[in-house]
């Protein structure tokens, strides 16, 4: 009965060692690709947030999460990693909308800035970045709404009616 516990154990270890090693792998397969993506960052973001090897975990998988998450976000906490971005998009000022966006979100979801680095982000770059189409633009607006800095948000609005004036969704 023991010797069967112990099997099922290795088994479940195994598999979750593989699981995370094939994670991992497609993050670094789409970064490889195209390592510019808002999406990609997201993910990346996001997954290492919520991927934290907690004590209940086998030691084997805690240590493959752990070597594997230093790895993809190049030896940086996440917060670095994302503070980092922040430094490359700002330095870029033609860096798309959507990257733009999220990592305004990541500064928040890291504690890698504040609301107002975060709308800042956003509003300065403007809409004469890349993909700054109405879909993109409105994505903004719900950002800047949620971020509730009402005085970019207003910009925002502004900057928007200025290069599309016909567009519909961007009233004070």
């Amino acid at each position: 009965m023991k010797a069967n516990r112990f099997d099922k154990t290795i088994h479940s270890d195994l598999f979750l060692i593989v699981l995370a090693q094939h994670l991992y792998q497609a993050l670094y397969k789409a970064k490889a690709i195209d390592s510019h993506n808002s999406q990609l960052f997201t993910r990346i973001v996001d997954f290492v947030l919520k991927k934290t090897p907690d004590g209940d975990c086998p030691a084997a998988v805690r240590e493959v999460i752990s070597s594997q998450t230093k790895a993809i976000l190049g030896g940086k906490t996440v917060s670095e990693f994302v503070s980092d971005a922040r430094s490359k998009v700002v330095g870029d000022a033609l860096s798309s909308l959507d990257t733009r966006i999220a990592v305004a979100k990541c500064l928040l979801l890291t504690g890698a800035g504040t609301s107002s680095d975060a709308a800042s982000l956003i509003v300065d770059g403007g809409v004469r970045v890349r993909k700054a189409n109405i879909e993109n633009c409105r994505e903004a607006l719900k950002c800047l709404t949620d971020l509730g800095v009402e005085e970019a948000k207003s910009k925002w609005i502004s900057l928007v009616k200025e290069r599309f004036p016909l567009a519909k969704g961007f009233d004070h």
